[in-house]
């Protein structure tokens, strides 16, 4: 997801959904790093981690959502399907 995907964009939620398929060698480390951002920027939701690569569905803040991507993408490069929406807080 490009950064610029949600910026100027009034203070929400958003849900994010996204994959990635791409060998992984290392599931654990990969789980742990997952874990560690995911409780850091408040995310809900889930992130399945597998040898052939990442699911997940998450939701937060439109920032933490934006924060998340872009860890994500550092961390495996920019070829990530990411569909992100904004939604209310009753949406949720």
């Amino acid at each position: 997801m490009d950064a610029s995907v949600m910026m100027g964009a009034e203070e929400g939620y958003a849900v994010a959904l996204y994959y990635h398929v791409a060998p992984l060698v290392d599931i654990e480390s990969e789980a742990a790093f997952q874990r560690e951002v995911g409780e850091a920027l408040r995310l809900g939701g889930r992130v399945r981690v597998c040898a052939h690569g990442l699911n997940g569905t998450l939701t937060g803040t439109q920032e933490s959502v934006r924060m998340y991507a872009e860890r994500v993408n550092q961390r495996h490069g920019h070829a990530i399907d990411w569909k992100v929406s904004t939604v209310v807080e009753s949406q949720l």
